[in-house]
Formats: structure tokens, C-alpha cells, sequence
């Protein structure tokens, strides 16, 4: 479910304009048990920027709030490393 309590925040950084990063993680999702939501504090609204099957490590937001870094690596693949990934939204 991507209900809002049951996600974490990942990265809160000043001047972002009261926008938050949360990563999701469903292992009952066989899909897409990934995902990355930009959160806005002062609307209340959740974005889903990314879902899929990389698994997450780690995510932060510029401080304009348009532009997301994930470190994320491939399941499928047991020799995968986590690599850096920008998202603009």
C-alpha cells in the first residue's frame, strides 16, 4: 500500500520549499516493490516519481525541489552494485 504513514523519509533539506523524498518498499509487489515519492509539507500531496524493481538504497532533492538523486542497483542481477541515478520532475 503507499499509504503516507507507512513511508520514511529519506532526505530534508533546507530551502526545498517544504518538499520531502520518502522511499516505499512492497515485497508482497512482485512489479514493482520500489518506489520514490517527492512529498509536498505544505499541500499535503504525494508524487510517485519512480516504481519499478531496482532496489533503493538511498534518495535526496535539490533545493528547488525539480530534481531527485537515487542510488538504486538491479535485483535480478547478484553482481549489481548501487549506482547513482537523477530524476527531474
Amino acid at each position: 500500500s503507499s499509504s503516507q504513514d507507512e513511508l520514511s523519509a529519506q532526505a530534508i533539506l533546507s530551502g526545498a520549499r517544504g518538499l520531502v523524498v520518502y522511499i516505499e518498499n512492497d515485497p508482497a509487489n512482485t512489479t514493482q516493490p520500489w518506489r520514490v515519492y517527492r512529498h509536498n509539507e505544505v499541500t499535503d500531496a504525494n508524487t510517485l516519481v519512480y516504481n519499478g524493481l531496482r532496489e533503493i538504497s538511498s534518495v535526496a532533492i535539490s533545493g528547488d525541489g525539480n530534481t531527485l538523486v537515487v542510488s538504486m542497483k538491479e535485483r535480478t542481477n547478484v553482481a549489481s552494485d548501487f549506482e547513482i541515478y537523477q530524476i527531474v520532475v
